[in-house]
């Protein structure tokens, strides 16, 4: 267990044992909190003695590659994982994995990804290969494509000194009650508001936001006729409050509360906020 990363290590373990274990994780937060020591460590646990795990980082190109097979300078180092390395990497998925193994892929980190590269690997994630696990590392979750957020189960990591980490469990209930009664009263709304102000309300934002993402996805995909259509519009109004949470200007009190009310025109009884 990381110190500091119980609750991460909690979350895990849970669904481990659930036996629900999501196919593609993304471990989020802000640069050298541990996100990719996490990894390793699950990765390698989940793999065991058969050693079924592969590791997608950025490499040294090949013409600068030095001869004596050191790592090279870090100024050689390529700017983006290209989707050459996300093609090799998902032709050794099509093989088979062994029967008592779980093989497991960390890419460190999926920020790091050219479009076309993304592009690749997300057609994996939404068809992924049996006993398969993708740990995605990610700086900035909220810069990524909205589709591959929404085929991950979000981690959130924070600094060791943050004295309110978010809850990610916590926040995914009012966003579920939301949905499911409409917050007439806009009790959950409020609730909402309050769960990411004070310190690190922008990172609390980004998450409220890559989760609503997730659950508008999920509706449009089991939906059709009038319910496809509020998804579609909650979705695209979910897109814009994204954008909108980036600006330095930004009201992140306005932009979560009119979070649950996208969510909230997804009720069965129609109620909108």
């Amino acid at each position: 267990m990381l110190i500091g990363h119980e609750q991460q290590d909690a979350a895990f373990a849970d669904a481990l044992r659930s036996g629900r274990m999501p196919h593609a994780w993304l471990l989020a937060g802000p640069a050298g909190v541990g996100k990719a020591s996490f990894a390793r460590r699950v990765a390698t646990s989940l793999s065991g003695t058969q050693g079924d795990f592969h590791w997608l980082k950025r490499e040294v190109p090949e013409t600068k590659r030095p001869k004596d097979g050191s790592e090279g300078k870090a100024e050689d180092i390529a700017r983006t994982i290209t989707i050459g390395q996300v093609r090799t990497l998902l032709a050794r998925l099509r093989m088979l994995a062994s029967p008592a193994s779980t093989r497991t892929v960390v890419i460190d980190s999926i920020d790091d990804m050219e479009r076309g590269a993304a592009n690749a690997l997300l057609k994996t994630l939404e068809e992924p290969p049996a006993r398969t696990i993708f740990l995605l590392v990610s700086h900035q979750p909220g810069c990524l494509l909205p589709t591959i957020r929404s085929r991950c189960r979000m981690l959130r990591f924070h600094p060791l000194d943050d004295d309110a980490p978010v809850d990610d469990v916590a926040i995914a209930q009012p966003l579920d009650d939301i949905v499911r009664t409409g917050d007439v009263s806009n009790r959950l709304r409020s609730e909402i508001v309050r769960t990411i102000a004070g310190a690190g309300a922008s990172e609390r934002l980004e998450a409220l936001l890559a989760q609503a993402n997730a659950i508008a996805v999920r509706h449009a995909r089991s939906a059709s006729g009038d319910a496809l259509l509020a998804a579609l519009d909650a979705h695209s109004r979910l897109s814009a409050l994204s954008r909108e949470a980036k600006a330095p200007s930004a009201d992140n009190a306005t932009i979560a509360f009119a979070v649950g009310s996208a969510l909230a025109s997804l009720a069965g009884d129609g109620a909108a906020g």
